[in-house]
């Protein structure tokens, strides 16, 4: 995984208070969440995998 990170600009997607980027060594991923409460969740569950070495 290459970098992980919360991006508040109008450049980012439908609704930039939702949306992260996920870059990983071969893709670049924008996400939006449906809510804030579930980019904490996906962002939790990134964050979690990401340190405990996971992969996808």
């Amino acid at each position: 995984m290459g970098q992980i990170g919360i991006y508040g600009s109008a450049i980012c997607g439908p609704n930039p208070r939702l949306t992260f980027c996920l870059k990983t060594y071969e893709r670049l991923f924008w996400l939006v969440a449906p809510s804030a409460e579930a980019l904490r969740i996906w962002m939790d569950a990134v964050l979690t995998l990401t340190r405990d070495g996971g992969t996808f």
